[in-house]
Formats: C-alpha cells, sequence, structure tokens
C-alpha cells in the first residue's frame, strides 16, 4: 500500500466537503489529523447541537464554574483534539444548536422554564465565545450577528491575528460605539470592520 506524504493529503483534502471529511476521520489516524484542521477552520457557532456539545468540553475550569448554575459537566472529559487551536473564520448568528442542547438534557441542564432556557443560552452563547477568543491562535475572520455584551469588545481585539471583522444588530448602543473606538484605535491587525444595525450616535 502506498502511503501518501501529509502535503498531497491535505491539499486533496482542502477540495472535499465537510460530510466527506468526517469520512476521512475513520480511515486512519493520519488521515484524522489532517481532516481535523479542516473541519475546525471555518465555523458557524451555534447551529449545531454536536458542535456546541464538543465546545462546552474545551472550556476551562474558570469558565465551566460561570455556566455550572445551568449545567452539569462530565467529570474528565476532554477533546481528543486541541480543536479551536485551528479556526480561522467564525461566524455567530444563532443559538439554534444551544436550545437543540437543551432538548435531550444531555449534560443534566436545569431550567424552570423557557425564559432560563433563553438566559441560560445567552450565557453559554458569551462564555463559549470567550473561549474561542482565548484559544483560537490563528484567528483572522469574526462575524457576530447578533447580541453581544459590551465586555466581549475587548476581548475580541486582544486577538492579535484578527484582521477581518463583522459586528451587525449587536445591540452596543452609544456605551459599546465608545468601547469601540477605544479599541480600536489600539488596534494594528484589523483591516476591514463592518459595523452596522447597532445605533451608534455620532460621537
Amino acid at each position: 500500500m502506498i502511503i501518501l506524504p501529509n502535503e498531497c493529503l491535505f491539499e486533496t483534502f482542502t477540495y472535499l466537503k465537510n460530510w466527506d471529511l468526517f469520512s476521512c476521520l475513520l480511515v486512519n489516524r493520519q488521515w484524522c489529523r489532517i481532516a481535523i484542521p479542516l473541519l475546525w477552520r471555518e465555523l458557524s457557532l451555534f447551529r449545531s447541537k454536536k458542535l456546541v456539545r464538543t465546545c462546552l468540553l474545551i472550556l476551562n475550569t474558570e469558565e465551566q464554574s460561570s455556566l455550572k448554575t445551568f449545567i452539569t459537566f462530565p467529570n474528565n472529559q476532554k477533546p481528543l483534539f486541541d480543536y479551536t487551536a485551528y479556526t480561522m473564520v467564525i461566524k455567530i448568528d444563532s443559538d439554534n444548536g444551544i436550545m437543540r442542547l437543551f432538548e435531550n438534557n444531555s449534560h443534566n441542564f436545569n431550567f424552570s422554564n423557557y425564559h432560563a432556557q433563553l438566559i441560560a443560552a445567552k450565557l453559554i452563547r458569551y462564555t463559549l465565545t470567550k473561549m474561542f477568543l482565548r484559544t483560537s491562535k490563528k484567528l483572522k475572520d469574526l462575524s457576530i450577528h447578533c447580541e453581544i455584551v459590551n465586555s466581549l469588545l475587548s476581548r475580541i481585539f486582544d486577538k492579535c491575528t484578527l484582521t477581518s471583522l463583522t459586528l451587525s444588530h449587536n445591540g452596543l448602543g452609544t456605551e459599546g460605539g465608545n468601547v469601540l473606538a477605544e479599541v480600536l484605535h489600539k488596534n494594528t491587525t484589523l483591516t476591514h470592520l463592518y459595523i452596522w444595525g447597532n445605533k451608534l450616535d455620532s460621537q
């Protein structure tokens, strides 16, 4: 059997769709190690409950503690790969995957009503976004199309690798606009910035 070098396999895998890459994971360890970075290179976060479930396992102790009101985390269960280190493009525009995860209660979620689920979904989205900003060492492009808290802005601009940022309908308002202006003044890597639907005033 001829074993192709990693470079050849990687180049070939770049032409595959995600469902084909998932099949590559099952061939052998070599193919798995090459396919994983490609699968995690570009993500639409929180649309898939499987992705959300995996991301919850990546949280560190401090991040987990902020969610323990809602979630019981499994002991000593960590992913096989440093998945988020491969992520270069992130799009956040939905909590559907989080809400679907609540349905099967795989993490022993504790909710008294639907309103509590909505609050938990926002907190999980915020916590997982922080985790990606902490761990995604190659992040280049970030798009957020939902409400965010202003404290997240400084974390976004701490990413010295980020070159493109889209913020739309995030509820920033005047306060968020001021925070954004302050961190933009210090940023040296961003080349593309798109902002709309945030009701920023002229100040």
